[in-house]
């Protein structure tokens, strides 16, 4: 009797603490949801003091990008004719309906230091590249979809996204080329990001390593937010890239395949 009762302790102690590492994996692969919480990770991980400090170069100038993102999106969402004024590419999002955007209604760009940045709305695309020389450079855009949202109350939505990404990044003498690619949503009546997802977040971080991406990407469901009756939103897709000391960070040739784009964002209740 002693002994099936050891038997069975010892049987039961295994099958517990084999369980642990899967836990604990599940929980360490949770994958960022934006540029920001990518290199927040990377920063705490990061054991080469030089490129931490790279890292957070790049942080501090991510949210100065942020915030220049949001003020071209207030302009562009004050400047468009009222509500009840037809605007050619703008919608209404019904409450409780499924919809698609295919089409591009805004854009904007910038950066700073060394750098060339544009948007294309007729094909959904974004274009940033930088490059420095012993100095910090950045570059951003974003195209995207203004929306209301009409409809009583309010109701949870699911937004997805499929679209193609490619860029070249190339660093040296212990530079860094560091860039993002969010998928985000913004609520212009409350002034406040309502949720994002990231896209991708590339990197060349050692001297002298070059990363070349070619990607057709599809997030299903890549977050839900609450939609709110009367409110206006615009849904986007925001690039941006920052070089350090000697680094380079090309999206931005159209001819070429480096850029970022999307040609489907769906919206489902």
């Amino acid at each position: 009797m002693n002994k099936r009762f050891l038997v069975i302790i010892l049987i039961l102690t295994y099958l517990f603490s084999a369980t642990l590492p899967a836990q604990a994996n599940d929980n360490f692969i949770k994958q960022p949801k934006n540029f920001s919480e990518e290199l927040k990770q990377k920063i705490s991980a990061c054991k080469n003091n030089k490129e931490k400090e790279l890292l957070k170069r790049t942080l501090k100038m991510h949210e100065i990008t942020d915030a220049e993102v949001k003020e071209s999106i207030r302009q562009y969402m004050a400047n468009k004719p009222k509500p009840d004024i037809t605007l050619e590419g703008d919608v209404d999002v019904y409450l409780g309906r499924d919809c698609n955007f295919y089409a591009a209604s805004a854009g904007n760009h910038g950066g700073s230091g060394n750098y060339y940045a544009n948007f294309n709305t007729s094909n959904n695309r974004n274009l940033v590249g930088c490059w420095s020389i012993g100095t910090s450079s950045s570059a951003w855009a974003w195209v995207g979809k203004s929306f209301r949202v009409n409809g009583t109350g309010s109701q949870v939505a699911f937004f997805s996204i499929e679209g193609y990404y490619g860029a070249f990044l190339q660093s040296a003498d212990y530079g860094a080329s560091t860039g993002g690619i969010d998928f985000k949503l913004y609520d212009y009546t409350a002034d406040t990001w309502v949720d994002s997802a990231q896209v991708a977040f590339l990197y060349a971080p050692a001297s002298g390593d070059a990363n070349v991406y070619n990607v057709n990407y599809s997030k299903p469901n890549a977050f839900q937010a609450t939609l709110q009756a009367g409110h206006e939103y615009l849904v986007l897709l925001q690039t941006e890239g920052y070089t350090h000391l000697t680094g380079t960070f090309d999206s931005y040739h159209e001819t070429s395949g480096e850029y970022s784009d999307w040609y489907r964002i769906k919206v489902d209740f």
